[in-house]
């Protein structure tokens, strides 16, 4: 809801290509921790999928700020547009790396005989996180740029997860907290 008789701030176009730059840095660190926190997870630790899912919330944060400054920058509408492309691109390759690491951090959690204390609250919000991943694949902007194959794997992730949730309480090791 926009207030009557407040102008809205303008943008310079470095601006908005600034914050584009950190988003991408930020999308490229994703994909880098995305790989460690799978081979991590064979050591029965969530530190490193921690460490993964903060930056994927802090790439979140930095890119709600982005359509605003997109719908409030002074730009002719080829560059607009490709300024747009650019952010629609990093938002589904950072989704790719999210729902691909998933899946593999999953699948190595599935086959584990135990599970540290809190294991079941951490996988019950990713869970809702996988949820959002899904409403985000479902936005019209990326309908004909994400894969059926994409789309399954988050499938999948989902149905790992619930499988996991579901068994969680016979599998939790009392002995060691959440980031041993």
């Amino acid at each position: 809801m926009a207030i009557v008789g407040v102008d809205r701030k303008k943008y310079t176009k470095s601006e908005v290509t600034d914050l584009i730059g950190a988003l991408e840095r930020q999308a490229n660190e994703i994909l880098r921790l995305a790989d460690r926190a799978e081979k991590e997870a064979t050591k029965h630790s969530f530190e490193m999928y921690d460490d993964f899912r903060r930056k994927v919330s802090q790439f979140e944060t930095l890119a709600s700020l982005i359509p605003d400054r997109l719908a409030n920058v002074e730009l002719d509408a080829a560059t607009l547009s490709d300024l747009e492309i650019q952010f629609d691109n990093l938002r589904i390759v950072t989704l790719h790396g999210l729902i691909n690491a998933s899946v593999r951090f999953f699948m190595v959690l599935s086959g584990s005989t135990l599970l540290p204390i809190g294991a079941k609250e951490m996988l019950m919000t990713e869970l809702r996180r996988l949820e959002q991943s899904k409403e985000a694949l479902e936005d019209p902007r990326f309908a004909d740029r994400i894969s059926d194959d994409i789309r399954a794997s988050l499938a999948q992730a989902q149905t790992i997860l619930e499988r996991i949730i579901e068994t969680a309480p016979s599998l939790l090791n009392l002995a060691e907290p959440l980031d041993a």
